[in-house]
């Protein structure tokens, strides 16, 4: 017999804003990393790595005008997102390409 429990989390409205910035932020991370990702391999025929994207969040895109608001959030959990996209764009990509299945 498996057995299943229920919780719920009694937040704050201070909590659930932070909450909800953190789960948009790490949303818009995941999909700008693989528009970019496949972007850059379109033009250079090379891999963006999720450090070279973080890189780039950090010192040109987080800058401009309107995007202060993804460093409103933990740093951790953007990065793990930006990971998770590596991840899902390596496993595309490796799915998708002819070499994987040389005998």
């Amino acid at each position: 017999m498996k057995k299943a429990y229920k919780t719920e989390l009694k937040m704050t409205e201070k909590q659930l804003e932070k909450l909800a910035k953190t789960i948009g932020v790490c949303r818009y991370m995941y999909n700008l990393y693989l528009q970019k990702a496949q972007d850059h391999y379109k033009e250079t025929g090379e891999f963006l790595s999720g450090y070279s994207f973080d890189k780039w969040i950090n010192n040109v895109h987080s800058k401009q005008d309107g995007f202060g608001w993804i460093k409103e959030v933990s740093s951790k959990a953007r990065k793990k997102s930006i990971m998770n996209g590596e991840c899902a764009y390596k496993k595309f990509v490796t799915i998708q390409s002819p070499c994987r299945f040389r005998s």
